[in-house]
């Protein structure tokens, strides 16, 4: 099927991006590393009733022990954390300055959104046909939601007829990444969507 060119083969980055790929995918272990220490330190501080001194006579003690390791290993994963940011910061500053700079115009997106951004989708949109094919390889391809022949966008499903917050953030992260594609298909800023307006005749 390749040889016949029935179907693509795999998007495979160039390493610049694998690079920023390695660090990007390291903050996201971290971050459920920091998760679980902090819930590991919640549950720990519960089982003191939070006024650790009416339970652990001294410094000493097991349970006043346990609480600093794990403040101790949050306050490591972190430093990790925010060494692997400023090195993809480095990174896409050196090799895509414009791209990174045109993401963060979009509302909402700052460095890491950004950096990440390029970490896991590359600068090179060739690979996707179009803005539909990115967010199909996303895992986030729409369904038609048709009523009376009438398409419904999957906007008005999950605004409009209010439906749960995950399908409404499904529907924002599509409505991003058109946006994304477009931002490093042309190498423009982002600009909100305007209707044309006609003069009236």
């Amino acid at each position: 099927c390749l040889l016949k060119h029935l179907i693509k083969g795999s998007y495979v980055p160039n390493d610049c991006i694998q690079q920023l790929r390695q660090y990007d995918r390291r903050i996201f272990d971290l971050n459920k590393d920091i998760v679980y220490k902090l819930t590991k330190l919640d549950a720990a501080l519960q089982r003191c009733n939070i006024r650790i001194s009416n339970y652990v006579s001294t410094t000493n003690g097991k349970s006043y022990q346990i609480i600093r390791q794990l403040r101790d290993e949050v306050a490591l994963a972190n430093r990790h954390k925010d060494g692997c940011q400023s090195r993809m910061d480095e990174l896409c500053g050196k090799w895509f300055p414009r791209q990174l700079a045109n993401l963060k115009t979009i509302p909402g997106v700052r460095d890491r959104s950004a950096t990440a951004i390029i970490a896991e989708l590359g600068i090179d949109m060739s690979s996707f046909e179009d803005a539909a094919h990115l967010v199909s390889w996303c895992g986030l391809k729409p369904r038609n939601e048709e009523s009376a022949g009438k398409i419904k966008s999957s906007y008005h499903q999950t605004v409009v007829r209010r439906k749960n917050k995950m399908k409404v953030k499904v529907a924002i992260a599509r409505k991003m990444l058109t946006a994304i594609w477009f931002i490093l298909q042309y190498n423009v800023p982002y600009r909100d969507f305007t209707p044309d307006i006609t003069p009236a005749g």
